[in-house]
């Protein structure tokens, strides 16, 4: 008798707290929860569906700017780059500012697709980005509206041509990002920069239009994610590297939300007819190691 009524207890109290559960599921209806507290799947379709809503519009406008030269070409990219940063969570500090001299090669370590939004959205710049991102979808679109230079790092044939056509860039005053390490590292860290695309800053002074290329180091630091200072190897985990698909690595983006970058601008180093490639770049490199050290030692605080 005493072993039937403790079970007829205990199926009672389960019913109770089932019911409780129902009507605390009630309380807060599917719609009404908040985006963040959605399973992750139907988190990623949302905001793939907002990020297309206003992206075919301003590509449309961008269009439009590039073949009437009404407006500048550089403020839909910048405009782009800042909402799709707000829809993915991520935060971005800057630490110092961009010369406004001219030519002007801003040198920068990479880690990430998102690093091309993150400097993106600080003012208007253009990229020398790697040939493959030409055909990349959305990315690659707006690379090529935003007069992006692609070139390949692995034909050393290609070379002297593609320094040549970011020789004449520079040369009419257009900022050019340059990701000096060639390839994506694991944001710990700094990998040594290939000197080969600085030579680009030597023949942009061959047009006689200006005396000196300033080159600027630039530090991009991935520090907090949910105001939690970041460990090595969960910075490594929101880096993009190798052949890793686009799309997973966007899912881990969402899953970490909010995202903390830093963007240090560094002192910037003179480049001169006479000037040497390779030591441009090792200076640019010490400048770039040095700063991020100190932003991700300060992501501690």
């Amino acid at each position: 008798m005493q072993r039937w009524d403790a079970s007829f207890r205990q199926a009672v109290s389960c019913r109770e707290d089932a019911a409780e559960t129902r009507q605390t599921e009630r309380e807060i209806p599917e719609f009404e929860r908040p985006w963040w507290l959605m399973p992750g799947s139907l988190r990623f379709l949302i905001t793939i569906l907002v990020v297309a809503l206003y992206t075919l519009p301003l590509l449309v406008a961008q269009e439009f700017a590039l073949r009437t030269k009404l407006m500048s070409d550089r403020r839909i990219p910048r405009l782009w780059h800042r909402m799709t940063l707000k829809m993915l969570g991520v935060r971005v500090e800057v630490e110092g500012e961009r010369v406004a001299r001219r030519p002007l090669l801003i040198a920068a370590n990479h880690v990430s697709w998102l690093d091309i939004l993150i400097l993106g959205s600080l003012d208007g710049v253009h990229f020398i980005a790697k040939a493959e991102m030409r055909h990349w979808p959305v990315l690659g679109t707006f690379a090529r509206q935003q007069r992006s230079v692609f070139v390949e790092r692995d034909r050393r044939r290609a070379s002297p041509e593609q320094a040549r056509e970011i020789a004449e860039r520079l040369a009419d005053g257009d900022p050019m990002v340059l990701f000096a390490e060639g390839t994506t590292g694991d944001g710990n860290g700094v990998l040594p920069f290939k000197s080969t695309l600085f030579s680009a800053a030597q023949l942009a002074l061959a047009t006689d239009k200006a005396d000196e290329v300033v080159v600027q180091p630039v530090a991009i630091a991935y520090t907090r994610t949910g105001g939690l200072h970041l460990e090595r190897r969960e910075r490594a985990e929101l880096a993009w590297i190798g052949d890793t698909d686009l799309v997973p690595h966007l899912k881990t983006v969402l899953a970490a939300r909010p995202i903390d970058v830093k963007v240090c601008f560094g002192k910037t180093i003179p480049f001169r007819a006479q000037g040497d490639r390779k030591a441009v770049a090792r200076a640019a490199e010490t400048e770039v190691r040095r700063m991020l050290v100190e932003a991700l030692r300060g992501g501690k605080s």
